[in-house]
């Protein structure tokens, strides 16, 4: 093939003859390359033959996209016919359309030349009239250039109704500069047939669905709702798409559902799942789910939930349930009797009460446990119960290990399933008769002390104005008759008087010590300024002592003042009286919050309290010192425990011998002290 081209052009060379050939060869690196070679004579202007011009082109790249092209028109072409998909373009200029002989095809149209436009008079009496306007509508949009992407229309050819989907563009066709409207045209008869099908029969599952008292649902794998059949547990059926089924859940099920859900999309096997759903309000219902896998070519495109309303059933056994706890778990003694006086049932208070089992009790006579009757007596008992004579009776029944123990008995009678029984209802009184007793003990023990304190008020107030007589007729027989007595009988009169001071503060002790909580009235305290007012009256004897007194931040409170103001006077009192000798009182006064008390701590740096001594100090008349070192009378710590228990408090004391004490007491928040 070269040595024939290259004869050829060299035979026009010689006979001064033009060449034109297009030349296919091989590049060094093995492509294809195409090349197009022309040769013409070249003449001077006499005329005269001068030699050859040639020229070469490289066609290689021209070559290649010619072959695309043709390939993507072959392909093209090949896909239209296989998807029976015809083209078309419209002149709007000229409103002709032209047709290639695939869209000729699909409407049915014979001897027509694909060159040659069809005309209105031909098209137009095929398609139906509602979608004439629609074309027409779209073409006069389009000769104002505005685009469109797809229109649907229909054509009846033969009595058969065809349906049309047409896609198209504005196209400007720059050889004549002219726009064209061009596009594809698809029947999709068959497509519409079957959705029409599909619609007929999902109408039909949907009557089916729509008419079930169930709750029918459709989720997709990831639970998301696709289709229910009525409102979802109570939500609108609009608001249902693209929302997860688990949405309808308490937070405590989901998990469980969503492990359900996972084994019917693997197993493909149906499940069952029980659980409470919320509906729009919050409101929890029960449900029996049953869950079965949605297959189709063996994909699973999701599950069928069927939704079953057990909230009803659920009440029911759920009060039965109750019910009957409450009926074996009750405080009272429940059980049934046959019209012979027999047990036929008993609850568990008769085994808490009376110690015997159900099964010992079964066939019983009821009166076996009633030491007031016998079994005689049922008659006449068994009348009063027919009678519905609902006496309430007061009864001692026997347990098994012989106690007696007191009941408030009760009887229904009752017909039930052509049978006679009577109920009794027997309720433990024991306590209630054993506080009964120990009310009137706290009653009389109340008036008991009532008495002793108008006795020790009385005794010690009536006994003051003989002690005052004694105290000043022994002081002016000590003026008067002081140079008359002799050294022993002055000694005697100074024990009398002393003694008699010692008396009138016992006794003065005594009546105050009785008078604690006789003041009803409760007011709002505060501690820091309480502290203050003592500490003055204290004046001179923290000037002696050469005392130092810290007072922390102190809460208000609510108490009795008078009583309050007494019991921190005497532990401020003892941490003044009772110092360590050439060492000055040093006391702190804090306070510390609790749940329901403030816990106030009064500490001193004095003699201290041995542990032996530390619970009787509070005792009234209990002293540890003798007269002639500390003085003192053995009733302020006894006043204060008293004054703290009026409170609703304790008092108690942490000490070392040597090393001081802290006195510590609790008053309690309650505002009805």
């Amino acid at each position: 093939m070269q040595e024939q081209i290259t004869t050829d052009w060299r035979q026009a060379i010689e006979h001064q003859q033009a060449y034109q050939n297009e030349i296919k060869w091989k590049r060094p690196d093995g492509r294809i390359a195409f090349t197009y070679l022309s040769i013409s004579p070249l003449h001077s202007i006499d005329g005269d033959y001068k030699g050859q011009v040639g020229t070469l082109i490289d066609l290689t790249e021209r070559k290649e996209l010619a072959r695309i092209v043709k390939l993507r028109e072959i392909r093209f072409q090949s896909a239209l016919n296989s998807a029976n998909i015809g083209t078309w373009r419209v002149d709007l200029e000229k409103s002709c359309i032209y047709c290639d002989q695939n869209m000729l095809n699909i409407m049915e149209i014979t001897d027509h030349d694909p060159e040659t436009p069809i005309s209105n008079e031909l098209l137009m009496p095929l398609i139906l009239e509602e979608d004439r306007k629609n074309m027409g509508t779209t073409l006069q949009k389009a000769q104002k250039h505005i685009p469109y992407e797809s229109l649907e229309w229909r054509f009846n050819i033969n009595g058969q109704l065809k349906w049309m989907r047409s896609h198209g563009s504005i196209y400007r066709d720059p050889l004549d500069d002219k726009y064209y409207l061009i596009g594809i045209t698809q029947d999709i008869t068959k497509e519409k047939q079957q959705i029409a099908r599909i619609a007929q029969s999902e109408a039909r599952i949907r009557s089916i669905f729509e008419g079930s008292n169930a709750v029918i649902s459709f989720v997709n794998p990831e639970g998301i709702v696709q289709y229910a059949n009525q409102q979802l547990f109570g939500a609108p059926n609009e608001s249902l798409e693209q929302r997860s089924i688990l949405e309808w859940f308490p937070e405590r099920e989901k998990a469980d559902f969503r492990k359900v859900l996972k084994a019917t999309l693997l197993d493909r096997k149906t499940y069952t799942f029980e659980s409470s759903v919320l509906d729009k309000n919050g409101k929890p219902s029960f449900y029996l789910h049953s869950l079965s896998p949605v297959v189709q070519d063996a994909e699973v495109l999701g599950v069928a939930i069927i939704s079953n309303d057990i909230s009803s059933i659920k009440s029911l056994k759920s009060n039965f349930r109750k019910a009957s706890f409450s009926i074996e778990n009750a405080s009272e003694i429940i059980i049934w009797t046959d019209k012979a006086g027999r047990i036929t049932y008993s609850n568990n208070a008769l085994t808490k009460f009376l110690g015997y089992t159900q099964e010992e009790v079964f066939n019983m006579h009821l009166l076996d446990f009633d030491q007031m009757r016998s079994p005689a007596d049922w008659k006449v008992f068994w009348s009063l119960i027919k009678k519905r004579i609902n006496n309430t009776v007061l009864v001692k029944l026997i347990a098994k290990d012989g106690r007696l123990l007191d009941f408030e008995a009760t009887y229904e009678y009752v017909f039930y399933e052509g049978e006679e029984y009577a109920i009794i209802f027997a309720r433990d009184i024991s306590e209630r008769i054993r506080m009964e007793a120990v009310r009137q003990q706290k009653n009389q023990l109340a008036h008991i002390n009532k008495e002793l304190s108008q006795f020790a008020y009385v005794a010690s107030h009536d006994l003051q104005e003989p002690l005052r007589t004694i105290v000043s007729f022994t002081q002016r027989i000590q003026q008067k008759y002081s140079d008359r007595l002799d050294e022993a009988g002055l000694t005697q009169m100074n024990f009398v008087v002393e003694a008699s001071k010692r008396m009138n503060l016992l006794v003065k002790g005594i009546l105050d010590y009785s008078r604690l909580g006789r003041n009803p009235k409760i007011s709002e305290i505060n501690t820091t300024a309480l502290i203050k007012t003592i500490l003055k009256d204290l004046y001179q004897r923290i000037e002696e002592t050469k005392a130092t007194v810290h007072i922390e931040h102190l809460p208000n409170i609510r108490g009795y003042e008078t009583e309050l103001r007494l019991l921190f006077q005497n532990l401020i009192s003892n941490g003044l009286k009772f110092q360590q000798k050439d060492k000055p009182p040093v006391i702190y006064i804090r306070a510390y919050e609790q749940d329901s008390a403030w816990r106030f701590e009064i500490e001193d740096n004095g003699i201290g309290i041995a542990e032996r001594h530390q619970k009787k100090i509070f005792e009234i008349f209990q002293r540890l010192h003798r007269r002639d070192t500390y003085e003192g009378t053995g009733i302020g710590l006894a006043q204060c425990k008293r004054i703290v228990d009026l409170h609703h408090g304790k008092i108690g004391v942490q000490s070392e011998v040597g090393k001081g004490s802290t006195f510590y007491f609790t008053i309690s928040k309650n505002n009805n002290i």
